[in-house]
Formats: structure tokens, C-alpha cells, sequence
């Protein structure tokens, strides 16, 4: 408690007549209530200054629909405005990439193309043998042709140069389609899926079946509908 004491420097006196203590300095009040009212009346002056200049913004916000709800800056204006023509673009974009769906009209006229096909097939295959394939098939690299799970031909050269020398040792080859389903996916394409029996004689007369399901995608071209890709599945023979 000492040392604390000793800390503390000594307390000032004041000359009095005859007292020896110090006297105390009466405190003065703030005025508190003066110095208060001054900083409002400042306040007060610098909004009366504000709304002076801002009065035209205020009233154009007055007269707006909404009101005066809050104040909205340039920057907010900008993003709400990029946000819009960015969903305006990507809803225009996903409408531009949806495939067209064929009208009733246009897929009967796409299932009597793709049908005709197929009965020309079967027809010229009897007359002509393996080379008739060749009329149905894209003439492209697009061309692709698939047998029991193994890639045939990659594209349309690959097709005709077999077909050239396989057919040098077919007497006769005959197909038969089954119920032959058709798919319109779009103007002018549709899937096709069918049974079919297939006998093959050869030069010799030997005599070779095949059964199984057929599928394709047929196209129409400028010279009459084609396949464009095909895949022949053949029925696994029993044990």
C-alpha cells in the first residue's frame, strides 16, 4: 500500500489565509444541452442540403410505378441486365440445339420411304446377289456396317471392295424381311429394326441359312432412301 502511494504525486495547494490544505477547484458543468443543439441544427443543415440535391432523383422516383423502395445503383442495373440476355441466349441456344420432331405427316411419308427400301432390297438381292447392297448403302466414310457384335466394314470402300469378290461365289441369295419397325427420329432419318432369314447358295450348290434381327439407320438421299449404318444380329443356335 505504500509503494502505491509513493506513485502519486503531490497534490497542488492553493494560498489561502491561514489554511494550510489545498483547496479544491470547484468543477465547471458542460453545457451539454448547447454544444447538442449546435451539432443537430448541423445535421439538420447538411440533410436540408442533401435533399436539395437529390430532390430530382426523388421525385422521379415518386413517380415511378414502384415507388420509392431503395436506391438501386448503376452496377446492379448492369448485372440484372447481363443475368437476362445470358438466359435469353442459353434458352435460344437449347431451343436451336433440340433435334426437329417429325409431324404426323412427315413420319408416314419417312415409314413408306424406309418400307419401300427394304422390299427393294430383298427384290434386287434375288436378281442381282450381293452387289445390290451397294445401292443401299451411304456412299460415304460415314458408312459402317456391324455382324454379331464384330465391325465389318468402317466405311463404304471397305463394303464394296468385299462385296466385289464375294460375290463371284454366290449363285443365289435370297432375304426375307420379318415385321419390319421403323422409328422417324428426325425429317428424313428413321431407325429400322426387323427379323430376317437370309439363304445364300453358293457356285458349288451348296446351301447356307442365317436368321436373326436386323437394325439400321436409313436415310434419304437425293438418290432414295440408304442406309447409313447397319447391324445384323444372328439367333444363337441351340445346344
Amino acid at each position: 500500500m505504500c509503494t502505491i502511494f509513493a506513485w502519486l504525486p503531490p497534490a497542488r495547494s492553493t494560498p489561502s489565509s491561514g489554511v494550510g490544505f489545498a483547496k479544491p477547484t470547484p468543477s465547471v458543468p458542460r453545457n451539454t444541452s448547447m454544444r447538442a443543439g449546435a451539432r443537430d441544427r448541423r445535421g439538420m443543415a447538411g440533410r436540408h442540403w442533401l435533399l436539395a440535391r437529390d430532390r430530382p432523383n426523388l421525385q422521379a422516383l415518386r413517380d415511378s410505378p414502384g415507388g420509392i423502395t431503395k436506391p438501386v445503383d448503376k452496377a446492379t442495373n448492369l448485372g440484372r441486365w447481363i443475368c437476362g440476355a445470358g438466359l435469353a441466349l442459353l434458352l435460344g441456344s437449347c431451343r436451336s440445339m433440340a433435334p426437329d420432331t417429325p409431324d404426323a405427316s412427315s413420319s408416314a411419308a419417312t415409314e413408306d420411304g424406309v418400307r419401300q427400301m427394304a422390299s427393294s432390297i430383298a427384290r434386287d438381292l434375288a436378281q442381282d446377289g450381293p452387289n445390290a447392297w451397294l445401292r443401299y448403302f451411304v456412299d460415304g466414310r460415314e458408312f459402317f456396317m456391324a455382324n454379331d457384335g464384330r465391325l465389318q466394314f468402317s466405311n463404304f470402300a471397305e463394303a464394296k471392295a468385299f462385296l466385289g469378290s464375294f460375290s463371284v461365289g454366290v449363285a443365289h441369295l435370297e432375304l426375307a424381311w420379318g415385321e419390319i419397325r421403323i422409328d422417324p427420329i428426325a425429317p428424313g432419318a428413321a431407325v429400322m429394326g426387323s427379323p430376317y432369314h437370309e439363304v445364300l447358295t453358293d457356285t458349288n450348290g451348296r446351301t447356307v441359312q442365317f436368321s436373326g434381327y436386323f437394325t439400321g439407320l436409313a436415310v434419304e438421299t437425293p438418290s432414295g432412301w440408304k442406309l447409313r449404318d447397319a447391324h445384323w444380329s444372328s439367333a444363337a443356335s441351340s445346344p
